[in-house]
């Protein structure tokens, strides 16, 4: 017995099927305190790539996705999006729909003209209710000097 004349019957994920004594079930969601909503979190929040003229490709750089609550953060995917006219030129794969999981961002510049390039990656989840986070990605293609990575960790933070 939960209360007087009202009996729990059992919890079916964070449903709690509740039944009168004499009456008919009755279904109320019922939250735990003990669980955290699922929230992603990833370790950068920006990459800055440099390259020469001609660079097949940069080496790729890996992004931890985090979930900073209790419940899955499950259905997750990456989209890419282009600031500059020149599309194509990154890839954004992670490596399961679930985090925590491993973001893997590569740029093949080989085609690129000397100049400066942007993008972001949004990590979205099929979820409605968990937020997404996004990654800013530049590159700088120079015809000469050494090619580079600088990788920002995140600005904002997650309660």
């Amino acid at each position: 017995m939960v209360a007087d004349g009202v009996e729990l019957r059992g919890l079916i994920g964070r449903l709690a099927v509740a039944c009168l004594v004499a009456t008919a079930c009755k279904e109320n969601v019922v939250t735990n305190p003990g669980n955290a909503p699922p929230s992603i979190q990833l370790s950068d929040s920006a990459v800055h790539l440099a390259a020469l003229r001609g660079a097949t490709a940069v080496q790729p750089v890996t992004i931890s996705v985090m979930n900073a609550g209790s419940d899955p953060a499950l259905g997750l995917i990456a989209i890419v999006s282009y600031q500059s006219r020149a599309t194509g030129w990154l890839s954004a794969t992670l490596a399961g729909t679930t985090a925590p999981t491993v973001l893997t961002i590569t740029a093949t510049v080989d085609t690129l003209p000397v100049s400066g390039y942007a993008a972001t990656v949004v990590i979205y989840s099929t979820d409605p209710t968990i937020r997404s986070h996004s990654v800013s990605i530049s590159v700088v293609i120079s015809p000469s000097g050494v090619a580079s990575i600088k990788v920002t960790s995140p600005v904002d933070t997650l309660l």
